[in-house]
């Protein structure tokens, strides 16, 4: 009762401390673990934007609060997993903002009908309505991943679209075309049977050769049956053919 007890209660918090970052064909389990990041000038001020993105877990950490005077009270204040550091503001600190919380993590594909062409996901639940949508696409010079691309823009409430490239993108047939075929199950098939007969008489030769003593064509498996085996071919298809030609030829065979 305790074990079971036990397992349960374990059971119960990787469900909740534990996030799955997978979707079907895609598996960021290993991208989740990095705290991505980018800069993008703030026009001609001589200032950036630095944006800090996760997949699927919160940022945690990773952030130098020397530079970012709120980052750590931000990251601290839930699952976020998209923040915007506005070194314009802050006193020379920066300005953090909460642009995207893993509130629902749901993926989805960039392209229905072509499921190679990446997965998207959106964080919503940042500050004043914010919202990120995370892209994710196959590249295969990044295999730590690597953003390459934000795009800022208004739709009611603002949100920012963020490109991911990584190698753990790259569609899983990708990888399949460069590799084997494997066999077919005809093929399969023919191995065994012929590996199987060929043990048959290896083996039945030795046993007979040395176990049994014996000499010349005897020494193979059943040799009676085989020096039979022709005549009994010959006999079989004189039958098949007599039946086919008349209904009496058969007693005459």
């Amino acid at each position: 009762m305790k074990v079971l007890l036990l397992i349960s209660f374990c059971l119960f918090l990787s469900s909740v401390f534990c996030i799955e970052c997978k979707f079907n064909e895609y598996d960021f389990t290993k991208l989740d673990k990095n705290l991505f990041t980018i800069k993008e000038p703030i026009g001609d001020s001589g200032y950036n934007y630095i944006y800090y993105e996760k997949i699927c877990s919160k940022i945690d950490g990773g952030i130098d609060k020397d530079v970012c005077g709120c980052c750590q009270t931000t990251y601290e204040s839930g699952d976020v997993v998209s923040i915007q550091l506005d070194e314009s503001h802050g006193g020379g600190t920066g300005y953090c903002r909460n642009i995207g919380a893993n509130e629902h993590n749901n993926f989805k594909y960039i392209d229905s009908s072509d499921h190679s062409k990446g997965v998207y996901i959106l964080h919503d639940g940042g500050v004043y309505g914010k919202q990120t949508r995370l892209f994710i696409k196959c590249n295969k010079d990044y295999p730590d991943g690597n953003i390459t691309n934000v795009v800022q823009y208004k739709d009611g409430v603002t949100q920012y679209n963020i490109t991911l490239e990584a190698s753990d993108a790259c569609f899983s047939d990708d990888k399949k075309d460069t590799g084997s075929k494997g066999l077919s199950g005809g093929a399969i098939f023919l191995i065994i049977f012929f590996s199987g007969v060929g043990a048959y008489f290896i083996f039945g030769m030795l046993i007979n050769k040395v176990a049994r003593k014996k000499e010349g064509s005897e020494i193979i498996p059943n040799s009676s049956f085989w020096k039979s085996w022709p005549g009994l071919m010959a006999d079989g298809a004189r039958l098949l053919m007599c039946k086919k030609s008349s209904k009496n030829s058969y007693e005459s065979f």
